[in-house]
C-alpha cells in the first residue's frame, strides 16, 4: 500500500513538473525547474518539496523503475540540490540505501556524489559519510553479490573524489574513525571492518593511520573482555598470567553468556587481521580471503608502527592484541625482527625521555620481554643474547646508584620493568640454557645475585608471581644465594612502582589461537621447581559475584604509573663488598639440596 502511495506520487511529480498540454516521457524531466520554483517559494513546490523527501525515506519500497525515476532528475540539477534550502533534500538522496540503487545508475550517482563533494567542504564530509556508512550491511541477511555492489559504489565513490583532491585523504580517515559500536551484530562490525582495509589498500598516504584506527577499536573490544571475561579467580598478576603450560594455552571455551557474543566479534575482527597479515606476507592459507585486494607493497612491521607506538604502548589492560604483532614477527625475516626489537630496547633506555613517556618506555620492555621469552623463533642463543643486554643495563644502573654520594627520590620503574623481563625470560629458557654447558657458564659467570640482592630489592618491588618463581628456579640452580636469607614478607609485590605487563599471556579467541599456536613457547620448569610453583599458586577460591552486563563495561583510560619512592633507609655498599660477603658465607646451599631437586 505504501509503496503504491509512492507510485501515485511520482506520477504527481510528473505532472506538477510539465505542463498537462505539453506531455513527454519521464526521461526528458529534470528537477531544475522544480528546485528553481521551490526556491522562490512557489506553494506547488513546496509541497512536492515535503512528498520528495518523505519519498526518499521510504526508497526501498519503491520498484525498480520508480527509484530510478526518484534519483534520475537530480543528478544535473548539482547547483540547486546543494543549496543551503535544499539540505534535507540532499541528505536524503545520500542516505538513501544504495544496496537499492539500480545498477545502471550507479556511475552518474557517483559523478553526481563527486560533484557535491567538490561544491564545500562540509558537503564532502556528508559525502564521505555516505560512503563510510554503507561500508556496513543494512540487513544481514542481505545477499553477499547484492552488498558486494553496494561496497563497490561506496569505494569507487572514494577513488573518484580521492583523484580530485587529496584533501579528501583526511576526510576520509576522519570518518572512519567513527567505528560501529560493539553493541552491533558481528557481520556489521565485521564488514566495517574488512572495507577499513581495503580503503587503506588504495590510500597509501593514510594506510598507517587506517590501521591505527582498526587497532584501536580492537583495543577497545580488547579491554572489555578483558574486565568481562577474566575469571575472578584470575587476577591481573596472578602467576598463571605470566607463566602458562602446554594445556593453558587457551582460556577455557566454556564464556559466561554476558560476553559470548563480544567474544565472538573480537575472534572474527582478529581472523580477519590474520588473515590480511597472512596475504600480504605470502604465507598460504587454506582459504584465502576473497573479500582482500592488496594495494601497493610495504612492510607489515612499518606498516604497523603507528598502530603500536599511539595506541598499543598506551594500552597495558589487554591480553589479545598484541597477539598479532607476534604473528607478524613469525613471519618476517630474522633482520626484520632484530630491527624492531632494538628500536624497542633503545627507546626504553634512552634518557632523553621525559616521564610523560616513562609508561610507554616500560610497555616496550614488556613487549621486549614477552616477545624474547615466549616466541619459539627466539632461539636459545638469541634469548642468551638478550638476558645479556638486559643484565648490563641493571649492572650499570645498580652501579651508578651505589656511587651516589645520597640517594636519589625516584621511583627506579625502569630497573624493575627491566628485571622483570630479565627473569620472565630466563624461567621460559633456563632449561634449554641448562643443555648447552657453554651458555650455563656464561650465566653462571653474570653474578646475577649482585643486581637481584641489591638495596633496591627487585624481589619485594617487583610482581610477586614473577620474582617468586624466578627465586625458586635460581636458588635450585645455585647461580644466586643470599648469606642472610630471604624472605617474601606479605608486602612483596604489592607497591609496584612501574606498570607489570606481560602482553602475550593466556589467549581467550579460539579460532584466531589457530593462527600462531605454533609459534608459542610454553613455561616448562623441571623436577621440584614445578611442584613448588604449583603448590605456590593454587587456584585461589573467590566468593560469587553478581554478574556484569556488557553496558556496565565501560573503559577508562589507564594512567600512568604512580611514582612511588623506593626504599631509602639503607647504606649503599659497593658490589665488590656484596658479593665477597655473599662468597665468604658459610650459609651457601648445598650440593645434596640441588642435586635432589633434579632426582627425577
Amino acid at each position: 500500500m505504501h509503496a503504491d502511495r509512492n507510485n501515485d506520487f511520482l506520477a504527481h511529480f510528473k505532472s506538477l513538473a510539465v505542463p498537462a498540454e505539453r506531455p513527454v516521457e519521464w526521461q526528458d524531466v529534470t528537477a531544475t525547474s522544480f528546485l528553481i520554483g521551490y526556491l522562490k517559494g512557489e506553494e506547488k513546490e513546496r509541497h512536492m518539496y515535503d512528498v520528495m523527501v518523505t519519498t526518499l525515506d521510504s526508497f526501498k519500497n519503491l520498484d525498480e523503475l520508480g527509484r530510478a525515476q526518484c534519483l534520475h532528475p537530480f543528478f544535473s540539477a548539482v547547483d540547486y540540490v546543494t543549496d543551503q534550502r535544499c539540505f534535507s533534500l540532499l541528505k536524503g538522496i545520500l542516505w538513501v540505501p544504495w544496496l537499492h540503487i539500480p545498477a545502471s545508475l550507479h556511475d552518474k550517482y557517483t559523478t553526481f556524489l563527486v560533484e557535491v563533494a567538490l561544491r564545500r567542504m562540509n558537503l564532502m564530509e556528508l559525502v564521505v559519510q555516505a560512503c563510510v556508512r554503507n561500508f556496513r550491511p543494512y540487513d544481514p541477511e542481505d545477499p553477499v553479490s547484492d552488498l558486494n555492489r553496494q561496497y563497490l559504489l561506496a569505494h569507487s565513490t572514494l577513488v573518484s573524489l580521492n583523484r580530485c583532491t587529496h584533501t579528501a585523504e583526511m576526510v576520509i580517515l576522519k570518518s572512519l574513525q567513527r567505528r560501529p559500536h560493539h553493541s552491533l551484530d558481528c557481520p556489521v562490525i565485521l564488514s566495517h571492518l574488512r572495507n577499513q582495509i581495503t580503503v587503506g589498500e588504495y590510500l597509501f598516504a593514510i594506510r598507517g593511520a587506517v590501521w591505527a584506527t582498526i587497532t584501536d577499536q580492537l583495543i577497545e573490544m580488547d579491554a572489555l573482555v578483558t574486565k568481562c571475561y577474566i575469571d575472578p579467580e584470575y587476577g591481573a598478576i596472578d602467576a598463571r598470567n605470566f607463566f602458562i603450560y602446554s594445556d593453558e594455552l587457551v582460556m577455557d571455551t566454556t564464556l559466561p553468556e554476558k560476553v559470548l557474543d563480544l567474544v565472538t566479534k573480537l575472534d572474527a575482527c582478529m581472523v580477519t587481521v590474520f588473515e590480511y597479515i597472512a596475504v600480504a606476507m605470502n604465507k598460504d592459507l587454506p582459504n584465502n580471503p576473497t573479500w582482500l585486494h592488496l594495494g601497493p607493497e610495504m612492510e607489515v612491521l612499518d606498516l604497523l608502527a603507528d598502530s603500536f607506538s599511539l595506541c598499543l604502548l598506551k594500552s597495558r589492560n589487554t591480553h589479545m592484541v598484541a597477539f598479532i604483532w607476534l604473528y607478524v614477527c613469525v613471519l618476517s625475516e630474522p633482520r626484520t625482527i632484530d630491527l624492531w626489537l632494538n628500536n624497542l630496547w633503545q627507546f626504553t633506555v634512552d634518557t632523553s625521555r621525559t616521564s610523560a613517556d616513562q609508561g610507554r618506555c616500560q610497555s616496550c620492555v614488556g613487549y621486549l620481554g614477552a616477545i624474547a621469552a615466549r616466541a619459539t623463533f627466539m632461539s636459545t642463543g638469541m634469548a642468551l643474547e638478550w638476558l645479556g643486554k638486559l643484565k648490563d643495563w641493571l649492572m650499570e644502573y645498580v652501579e651508578a646508584q651505589a656511587k651516589l654520594s645520597s640517594p636519589v627520590l625516584v621511583n627506579h620503574g625502569h630497573y624493575y620493568a627491566i628485571t622483570e623481563a630479565f627473569m620472565l625470560i630466563f624461567c621460559y629458557h633456563y632449561v634449554d640454557l641448562m643443555q648447552d654447558a657453554e651458555y650455563w657458564e656464561t650465566i653462571n659467570g653474570w653474578k646475577i645475585r649482585l643486581f637481584i640482592y641489591c638495596p633496591l630489592e627487585p624481589l619485594k618491588f617487583i610482581t610477586r608471581p614473577v620474582a617468586e618463581t624466578f627465586h625458586i628456579i635460581a636458588r635450585n640452580l645455585n647461580i644466586i644465594y643470599n648469606p642472610d636469607g630471604y624472605e617474601f614478607d606479605a608486602t612483596a609485590g604489592t607497591m609496584l612502582t612501574y606498570t607489570s605487563f606481560f602482553p602475550l599471556g593466556r589467549f581467550h579467541l579460539p579460532r584466531s589461537f589457530e593462527f600462531f599456536k605454533n609459534y608459542l613457547r610454553v613455561f616448562s620448569p623441571r623436577g621440584d621447581e614445578r611442584t613448588m610453583f604449583d603448590s605456590t599458586y593454587k587456584k585461589p577460591k573467590t566468593e560469587p559475584q553478581d554478574e556484569v552486563t556488557q553496558d556496565e563495561c565501560t573503559v577508562e583510560e589507564e594512567p600512568d604509573s604512580e611514582v612511588i619512592e623506593a626504599p631509602l633507609d639503607y647504606e649503599w655498599t659497593t658490589l665488590e663488598e656484596v658479593d665477597a660477603r655473599a662468597r665468604t658465607s658459610s650459609e651457601t646451599p648445598s650440593s645434596e639440596r640441588i642435586e635432589s631437586v633434579f632426582s627425577d
